[in-house]
């Protein structure tokens, strides 16, 4: 019992996002700052069209070899079986990078918890791809990333698809019979 009563105060406090994290220091854990730092990167990758010299050496400062993504919501939208991993390596998520287009995108949150990373998002309005004045739709979403010797490891994140999907110019309707909801 005395145990418990030692680990379980414990437990909350290594829960706090950036508790274990030192400035500067050489522990596993990321502070906030080094944190926002792997996420800005992220974002500016996004942010870059995919033929940008840019993108690779950005990609290449921030994400280990094995960098991975997950996401129903782009699974659901690729035909793609959900719970599987999406991109399971860099040159694939390197080759879906070829495929979209230029967003822009503004971070809402950043949170550290030692070697994850939560980013919550918001694609804003641009004047070409998804979001473009034809189709004003705000997306927004969030993104775990885990990470490994301070590089992105794994990327988890879900977005808003079906709002993604009408500006991209899919076409989506409720079920028949159904009345909408507004």
């Amino acid at each position: 019992m005395r145990s418990l009563a030692i680990a379980l105060p414990l437990c909350a406090l290594f829960s706090i996002p950036g508790v274990l994290a030192k400035k500067g220091g050489d522990d596993c854990c990321l502070s906030p700052e080094a944190a926002k730092k792997l996420v800005d990167a992220y974002a500016s990758i996004l942010m870059l069209p995919s033929d940008s010299p840019k993108f690779n050496q950005t990609l290449d400062e921030i994400a280990s070899a094995s960098f991975s993504e997950v996401s129903d919501s782009i699974n659901i939208l690729a035909g793609l079986p959900l719970g599987s991993v999406t991109f399971p390596n860099r040159t694939a998520f390197e080759a879906s990078k070829v495929r979209q287009p230029v967003l822009a995108i503004e971070t809402l949150q950043i949170s550290v918890a030692c070697e994850t990373i939560t980013w919550r998002w918001r694609q804003t309005p641009t004047p070409a791809g998804p979001g473009g004045p034809a189709s004003p739709t705000t997306v927004q979403g969030i993104h775990i990333f885990d990470t490994k010797d301070r590089l992105l490891q794994t990327a988890f994140y879900e977005f808003n698809s079906v709002a993604w999907a009408l500006d991209a110019g899919y076409n989506v309707a409720p079920p028949i019979g159904k009345p909408q909801k507004r």
